[in-house]
């Protein structure tokens, strides 16, 4: 299940990051969930869904920071 555009984001994502880092996350977890896709490739304990997950958060955490407020702005 990759993401066509951010308007398919949840909710969560589309709430906390401007539109850039909506895009940068939806990018992030297509290239891993393309990644993933072979399950000799992944972690058992995780799903591929999970672990396309962790690695667009892993990106967003690389080019912004959370604000007190949740929101996620450019570092």
């Amino acid at each position: 299940m990759s993401y066509v555009d951010c308007a398919h984001l949840p909710d969560y994502i589309q709430d906390d990051l401007p539109p850039e880092g909506q895009e940068l996350y939806r990018v992030a977890f297509n290239l891993a969930w393309d990644k993933y896709e072979d399950e000799e490739k992944r972690d058992k304990d995780y799903t591929r869904e999970e672990l396309s997950h962790m690695a667009a958060w892993r990106e967003i955490k690389d080019h912004y920071r959370q604000r007190e407020n949740g929101k996620w702005v450019k570092k």
